[in-house]
């Protein structure tokens, strides 16, 4: 073998290598901006989910919705939490356990320090939650309709409670 057929070979694989280095850098840019879109959709897709649970449950008489086409209304008036996106789309992403009874969710919620349920969360398992997540949401809803003092009011479906930041002395 002649050393400029040796070189050519080196001069190939280093430019094989970096390629492959350079598409697999990316793929993971690339991969992690993706993942990263996804979980923040699906974190306010989660709170929207337990908004429109509640905000069912507010208008009747607490009872639990039985399925999805229920919430399909509330969804399309108030988006829930997420824009661009169709109710196909927001069901695919989302899971509500509609087999559930509210009451019981309220018992548990009332003799438990920490959220004993698993209704609404993300088919994703990469999804990411806004504060607690939506099952803490429901979990406070429950204990602050009982009367429990340690419980803040969920956010209404109106946005979020904004709280103004002081401003430092000028």
């Amino acid at each position: 073998m002649n050393k400029s057929a040796s070189l050519e070979r080196i001069r190939n694989r280093r430019l094989v290598y970096l390629l492959g280095f350079i598409l697999g850098f990316l793929f993971l840019f690339f991969g992690a901006w993706y993942c990263l879109e996804m979980s923040i959709n699906d974190a306010y897709a989660q709170w929207g989910a337990a908004d429109l649970v509640i905000q069912y449950m507010e208008e009747h008489g607490g009872k639990w919705p039985s399925n999805w086409d229920v919430l399909r209304q509330s969804y399309e008036t108030k988006g829930g939490r997420v824009s661009g996106w169709s109710f196909g789309d927001f069901k695919s992403r989302m899971f509500i356990d509609f087999s559930v009874n509210s009451n019981d969710l309220e018992k548990q919620s009332v003799k438990s320090n920490k959220v004993p349920f698993d209704v609404i969360h993300a088919r994703s398992p990469l999804s990411s939650m806004m504060g607690e997540g939506p099952n803490a949401q429901l979990y406070h809803y429950f204990r602050h309709k009982a009367g429990m003092v340690d419980s803040p009011r969920p956010v209404d479906n109106n946005g979020p409670v904004t709280v103004p930041i002081p401003r430092s002395p000028q």
